[in-house]
């Protein structure tokens, strides 16, 4: 799960158009009511904190959360100001940063690069498929999939968020914002019938009327 910290709401409106509000996501407009969240909800791997709320509430908060939850990542949300040093970075316990404003596009970008730090690897319950974020890793009953660098997005997103169905608008956003929409079923097939060949099942399950989701029976 995700955990954003912003007041801003014009900043969570955005986040929320762009990968639309679900149990995945959790918003917070502080960092008292994010340590209640952080204090019941074990299902949290990330962090975004919105740096710009107050850079010493800031420096404060991800200090804290990495000594009590030294495993979640945490990205912070700055402004082009310069009063915003490395230091102040590495004091956040990460070098991963989203410079406002931001489009949508670099804010799509963003988030799946950070996902990719924040789950780096994925493998199923039964250990027949490994996905990691580099593709010539990713392998299915021991042989690799020999996946293109989209193709390798796709299913690392679906299987970092394995429970959930993503709409083909939210793949394309998420994986590469930059091309059509109509690009994701393309690239969905393409994994599906490379999956098939050495397991004779889809790897990805079309959902109709909801969207893609990771076959757990792989």
């Amino acid at each position: 799960m995700l955990l954003t910290v912003s007041n801003d709401r014009s900043f969570r409106a955005n986040l929320s158009e762009l990968l639309e509000e679900s149990s995945m996501f959790s918003y917070q407009s502080s960092s008292d009511a994010a340590f209640d969240i952080l204090g019941t909800n074990p299902n949290i791997t990330a962090i975004i904190f919105d740096a710009r709320l107050s850079k010493k509430a800031a420096e404060s908060f991800c200090k804290t959360v990495k000594s009590l939850y030294p495993s979640i990542k945490i990205a912070t949300v700055i402004d082009e100001k310069p009063s915003l040093s490395s230091k102040f970075l590495y004091i956040a316990g990460s070098d991963d940063q989203l410079v406002m404003p931001a489009s949508s596009t670099q804010l799509s970008s963003f988030l799946f690069r950070f996902y990719e730090r924040a789950v780096p690897k994925h493998s199923t319950n039964s250990t027949r498929l490994h996905i990691s974020s580099n593709r010539n890793d990713t392998t299915l009953l021991g042989y690799s999939l020999k996946l293109t660098p989209s193709e390798n997005r796709i299913l690392l997103l679906l299987s970092t968020f394995h429970e959930y169905c993503f709409t083909k608008e939210q793949v394309a956003a998420l994986c590469f914002p930059e091309r059509s929409v109509r690009s994701v079923p393309v690239h969905i097939c393409n994994i599906n019938k490379k999956a098939g060949v050495i397991s004779e099942r889809a790897l990805i399950l079309d959902l109709y009327g909801k969207g893609y989701i990771l076959n757990k029976n792989m």
